[in-house]
């Protein structure tokens, strides 16, 4: 499972978001959560507090300065090299264009706004609501690894405690991950 780790633009400390998508992601596997920028102590220790097997951290300017296109760069280099089950993305303006893109990068299918998640023999079952929450319905990606915006006020994040192994990727983008500047 890769969760994309959302930071706060002053002081880049954790967001509650990514405990809550931790907290979905321990019931598909161990999570794997991608850091983009400096690994702090207090940031590591907080995605280990919440099940986070491994963190992979990269540093490059790019990611501040295109953060959808090389986000998704980095996510799509992530799922070749580790084979996730799913890619979890906090759904808010940013997620959502990072979890488009990557899924149209891997040709892989979409679900937006979950609420849930449970694995089963098929693969992921996402849970969303419908008819402003009126019902809930299932839905299940058919091809390629799934990509989940997930609605991280849905979720309560639980602790899960483990000492996570912290692994530095070293990642070139290419010239058209610069297209549009922020």
């Amino acid at each position: 499972m890769l969760v994309l780790v959302d930071r706060t633009a002053t002081g880049g400390t954790v967001c509650r978001s990514t405990c809550a998508l931790l907290t979905l992601a321990r019931r598909l596997g161990p999570p794997l959560a991608v850091l983009c920028g400096p690994p702090g102590a207090a940031s590591v220790a907080l995605l280990g507090r919440y099940g986070a097997t491994t963190v992979t951290t990269t540093a490059r300017p790019e990611l501040d300065e295109y953060p959808a296109a090389a986000r998704v760069e980095l996510l799509s280099h992530l799922v070749r090299r580790t084979a996730p089950a799913a890619v979890l993305v906090a759904s808010h303006r940013l997620g959502q264009e990072i979890a488009a893109r990557l899924a149209a990068r891997l040709g892989s299918g979409l679900v937006s706004d979950v609420v849930d998640l449970r694995g089963d023999a098929d693969g992921p079952v996402a849970v969303q609501p419908a008819l402003l929450g009126t019902y809930r319905v299932e839905s299940r990606v058919t091809g390629g690894v799934p990509v989940f915006t997930v609605r991280a006020d849905a979720v309560e994040p639980v602790a899960a405690p483990v000492e996570p192994d912290v692994q530095r990727v070293e990642i070139g983008f290419p010239p058209g991950v610069r297209a549009v500047r922020r």
